[in-house]
């Protein structure tokens, strides 16, 4: 059976593949949350099989599978009664239907025969979108739990990615130049997002040129007294951009291109947006200053998604054939441009200021699932027979 006959072939039973990829989803997805939280314990891989986090208990097969074990021992370990926590059948479950999604739209049920598409390449691409999609999905639950997105995970899958671009997509050129010019934007966006928030902020800057001149107890009643952090973030530089968010960006764009990196960021920044101000929002109600905030979030969430409004209306004047209010997709752009221009309007407010690293990973990992599903024929990642 030659590679065209064996795309027909996987191509006859569409419901059997799609089921396969959601088991297997399920399964890869259990492994991803070992091997995020044993990255971050600094733990190995292989040296000790999984184990119960409150009694050290080594946990049975039975205990072991995907979702049901989770539902069968209701969140507790059965040796210890520790809780378990819901992410880990969360991961499992949404590793899950990814994997079917993307086995659904990439794969030999999405091409139709006629077009004469070579089985291997399509083999290939998908291989690689589940193997990419994994790599975010880790990094995802790294920058949720510790705000940390490890280099033993992006650095190898940049790596894979890099190859994996070079051999199926033959676009190692512009592959590269996706890489460096996410370095370059983040860190175009850290410096100037810092620089913004000190001229809003000019008390700030006085603050963290005092606490470099002081040693780490002085910095922590210091930075008490006035209230801006909590004692255990003394030690965290102030910045607007994580280096790890920088990396993950060199990661979709060593997978996908520079050309769908670009889809990627903007959808990362819009979803950003939202989960932004939620994260902030969460924040200052937590610190009892939600209150006095409201009003610049709403204010700057009318300001941004008004603007954004107007300018659609613009567009709509000038091309009417477009429909563009009667796409669902336009009002959801100017929700999230309203939610980051609230998230805007709270950080430029006078007062005691909440400086916490958001975790923007997610965000842009959000932003790249949605790349892949924008892969096409004609982006050098499908050749013809």
């Amino acid at each position: 059976m030659d590679w065209y006959d064996f795309n027909l072939y996987l191509a006859a039973d569409a419901l059997t593949l799609d089921t396969a990829a959601l088991l297997l989803g399920l399964c890869i997805g259990s492994f991803i949350n070992v091997l995020a939280l044993r990255t971050l314990k600094e733990e190995s891989l292989w040296r000790k099989g999984s184990y119960c986090y409150h009694c050290q208990h080594k946990l049975s097969p039975l205990e072991l599978i995907p979702v049901l074990s989770f539902l069968f021992l209701k969140g507790q370990c059965k040796h210890c009664q520790g809780k378990i926590h819901w992410h880990y059948p969360l991961v499992e479950l949404a590793t899950g239907l990814i994997f079917a999604a993307i086995v659904h739209f990439l794969g030999p049920n999405y091409w139709h025969p006629g077009l004469g598409v070579s089985g291997l390449d399509i083999t290939l691409t998908v291989c690689g979108m589940l193997i990419f999609a994994s790599a975010l999905i880790a990094v995802t639950i790294t920058d949720f739990k510790e705000k940390l997105i490890p280099h033993e995970i992006t650095y190898p899958a940049i790596i894979l990615g890099i190859v994996y671009s070079a051999m199926v997509r033959h676009d190692l050129l512009g592959t590269m130049a996706g890489v460096g010019a996410s370095y370059i934007i983040f860190d175009f966006i850290d410096h100037f997002g810092v620089q913004f928030y000190y001229l809003t902020h000019p008390g700030f800057k006085d603050r963290h040129k005092v606490e470099d001149e002081l040693d780490i107890d002085d910095q922590i009643d210091y930075t008490m007294e006035v209230g801006y952090l909590h004692a255990d973030e003394v030690d965290e530089p102030f910045m607007v951009m994580g280096g790890g968010d920088a990396v993950l960006s060199a990661l979709i764009a060593a997978w996908l291109g520079w050309q769908k990196l670009i889809p990627a960021l903007i959808i990362g920044f819009l979803v950003g947006a939202v989960m932004g101000s939620i994260y902030l929002l969460a924040e200052l109600k937590k610190e009892r200053l939600l209150n006095a905030a409201l009003s610049r979030f709403f204010g700057g969430f009318a300001a941004f998604a008004g603007l954004m409004a107007l300018a659609l209306c613009g567009l709509a004047n000038s091309f009417p054939e477009s429909n563009i209010w009667g796409n669902s997709v336009t009002y959801l752009l100017i929700g999230a441009l309203g939610f980051g221009g609230g998230t805007i309007g709270i950080m430029t407010a006078p007062g005691p200021r909440l400086v916490k690293h958001f975790p923007f990973g997610p965000a842009l990992a959000i932003g790249a699932i949605f790349a892949i599903f924008l892969i096409t024929g004609t982006d050098g990642f499908i050749r013809p027979l």
